[in-house]
């Protein structure tokens, strides 16, 4: 096969990805105008757009334009628990117990961007998130020099922001 060959072949399956997903394109292209690459895991990539993924069930995956999909992506929680298992639901923040780097209310205010999904889209400042066992945080916390940043409960698949916390910022 000559290289023009696969060029046409390659142009010709971009193009057919292209058609059959126009709301992951648009998500896409909503998201490139606020972070380069328009994804926060760019192993995640992939040429021309990645898919927009709206909802997982177990093992499975829906993207936006409603094709499903088995999930292999090796993913630390969803490849333990499934996608939306009831036991890890909703994550609880605390917003205010860690200080936000100023950054990040720079490109929240230059953005445009909702407080709310600022933490659903970006780490924050934090760099790593461990979620234990509550009979494990004192000694998994002592040992990774680590805080308490938030809580894991029943609820209805949302990331709720507790704004009470303990007044360091965020």
């Amino acid at each position: 096969m000559t290289d023009a060959a696969i060029d046409q072949a390659l142009a010709g399956a971009y193009q057919r990805f292209t058609d059959s997903n126009p709301a992951s394109r648009r998500q896409f292209d909503e998201q490139a105008r606020y972070m380069p690459g328009a994804n926060s895991r760019s192993v995640l990539f992939y040429a021309p757009f990645p898919l927009t993924i709206a909802k997982g069930e177990g093992a499975a995956l829906w993207d936006a334009d409603g094709h499903r999909y088995a999930d292999f992506i090796a993913e630390y929680t969803a490849g333990v628990y499934g996608h939306s298992a009831p036991e890890i639901r909703d994550a609880v923040i605390e917003a205010k117990s860690w200080t936000v780097p100023a950054i990040f209310q720079i490109m929240r205010e230059r953005g445009g961007v909702d407080r709310h999904e600022m933490y659903q889209v970006f780490n924050m400042g934090i760099g790593m998130v461990a979620i234990v066992a509550r009979n494990y945080v004192a000694a998994i916390g002592k040992q990774l020099h680590a805080r308490v940043i938030g809580r894991i409960e029943r609820g209805k698949g949302v990331v709720q922001l507790d704004s009470a916390g303990s007044g360091r910022g965020g």
